[in-house]
């Protein structure tokens, strides 16, 4: 292939000839040299290029892996290469845990599969696994467009509100509620009108943090929206600010709707507790406007489930007085006609205002009872985990142990698991025991043997000292117990002992 001494002419007639087309300009009319066409452009592409000044970045330092790195030994890398291999993700979490504990970052080449691996785990896993990542790894998720979103690492500037990504805008509302909440909102107030509906309601969610009366004059006006998203998280923002109007108008009208005869005590006799409910107008336009929701859930009708956004949105503490005594004044609620409603409603309540000594009482009185009212009850929208959600992982744990022991004659295997599920920590020994206990006492009501992910799960949050527990006390000779069973009690066994082997490593230093 021949070029003229004279590229910049050369490319101009190329450029010329594509302009035209091939088949108006003769030196290309044939069909077979058509394909030197394409070599000359591909050959004056590259000569134009050559002696190119290579194009600056600025923010890119020479020396940004300069200093040095506590990277993991061969030992613990080779246990987190089989984590990630195996998609164990619980364990993942666990070895970053106690890596960033140690100040120890993976080995750059595990970079790659942590962001992948990262990708398909929750923001709160993701933060774990962020801070074993290093200077090279929040470099490199800063540089490939597949990862930039999996970590927050680049600094937040409200400039970004205006000009970056879902993501960014989302990442910067969160960071901003946390250290100025007025900051945020003022952020959000600005651009309001111009947001698009799902992202006003993703915005809201992100309001939790800091909530507090300066919000409510811009959450009563977002109760106005036309979209039901935005509307509901409004309503559920204020429902968690103690003195907001909306809290007020909900305890007046459960004031109208409600009435309560608390225990009366005579000489001769006692008479119980009781309680009468009139249910709501769901017709009724600012009852609607605050949140009410009418909408049939299951064997709940519409209006009992607008009572249960009522009392979901009444400050725990207004119903002091009536009663006293917590748990008398539940159970009395829970006996009644509405006793969904009610269950359904404090639930709620104490998730929005994370009133411990409430969900305390529901969680211990959430079991099935053997009457039809108490069973219903029992089967509330908001679970288990939701009403520990705002515990210290031991109080996790005390919840889960007072229930064992207040039913241990007759656990309710379905209600343990979901205990055991709330409690999402590495459990402590003393808990990991007396989990094992119940399960061996109880091993034909448990799953163990017929659930996978309940062996997964046990195997992944058991302290793993409790292995030579794991391998005596169980039923052997039970005609249930079977060459399964075993197997699966070894698979725990064994991949605790793999736990426990990895957090030595770890402990040990690099």
């Amino acid at each position: 292939m021949k070029l003229s001494s004279n590229t910049i002419q050369q490319w101009n007639n190329l450029v010329s000839t594509s302009v035209l087309g091939l088949d108006r300009n003769g030196e290309y009319a044939d069909d077979n040299v058509r394909l030197e066409f394409m070599n000359k452009i591909a050959a004056l592409s590259v000569i134009n290029k050559s002696g190119a000044t290579a194009g600056k970045c600025s923010d890119v330092s020479l020396n940004i892996f300069s200093e040095p790195e506590n990277i993991c030994s061969q030992n613990a890398a080779d246990n987190l290469r089989e984590i990630l291999n195996n998609n164990f993700n619980e364990m993942l979490t666990e070895w970053c845990l106690i890596a960033s504990s140690n100040d120890i970052v993976v080995p750059p080449e595990y970079l790659p599969d942590i962001f992948e691996s990262a990708m398909k785990l929750p923001e709160k896993q993701r933060y774990v696994i962020q801070r074993v990542i290093g200077k090279r790894g929040q470099w490199l998720s800063l540089h490939n467009a597949r990862w930039k979103d999996v970590f927050v690492i680049k600094e937040l500037s409200e400039e970004q509100w205006l000009t970056g990504s879902r993501e960014e805008r989302l990442a910067l509302l969160k960071h901003l509620r946390v250290i100025s909440p007025a900051k945020a909102r003022g952020l959000l107030e600005q651009t309001w009108p111009e947001e698009t509906p799902d992202d006003r309601a993703a915005f809201l969610e992100c309001m939790k943090a800091g909530i507090s009366l300066d919000d409510e004059d811009f959450l009563e006006q977002s109760l106005d929206d036309k979209r039901k998203p935005v509307r509901t998280a409004a309503a559920d923002l204020l429902a968690r600010i103690s003195g907001a109007k909306l809290c007020q108008r909900m305890s007046a009208r459960v004031k109208e709707l409600i009435k309560y005869q608390p225990v009366q005590k005579g000489l001769l006799k006692k008479k119980k507790a009781e309680i009468e409910v009139t249910l709501p107008d769901i017709k009724d336009k600012e009852l609607l406007r605050d949140g009410a929701d009418p909408v049939k859930a299951g064997k709940m009708g519409q209006k009992a489930v607008a009572m249960a956004n009522i009392i979901g949105m009444t400050p725990l503490s207004f119903w002091s007085q009536y009663e006293s005594d917590i748990e008398s004044f539940i159970m009395t609620c829970m006996s009644s006609e509405f006793s969904t409603s009610f269950a359904l409603g404090f639930s709620i309540a104490a998730v929005r205002q994370q009133d411990k000594d409430w969900a305390k009482v529901l969680i211990l009185n959430c079991h099935a009872r053997n009457d039809d009212i108490f069973s219903l009850a029992g089967k509330f929208a908001v679970d288990i985990s939701d009403l520990i959600s705002f515990f210290e992982d031991y109080e996790k744990e005390e919840a889960a142990q007072r229930y064992l022991s207040q039913y241990s004659g007759s656990l309710n295997f379905a209600i343990l698991d979901k205990f055991l599920y709330a409690c999402d920590h590495v459990w402590s020994r003393d808990f990991s025991s007396d989990v094992i206990k119940a399960n061996q006492k109880e091993f034909h009501k448990c799953h163990i043997g017929y659930d996978k992910r309940y062996m997964m799960y046990l195997a992944t949050h058991l302290h793993p000292s409790i292995v030579p527990q794991l391998e005596n006390g169980w039923p052997t000779k039970s005609s249930s117990f079977n060459d399964r069973v075993q197997t699966q009690i070894d698979n725990i066994i064994s991949i605790l002992k793999f736990r426990q082997q990895n957090i030595e490593e770890l402990h040990s230093g690099i």
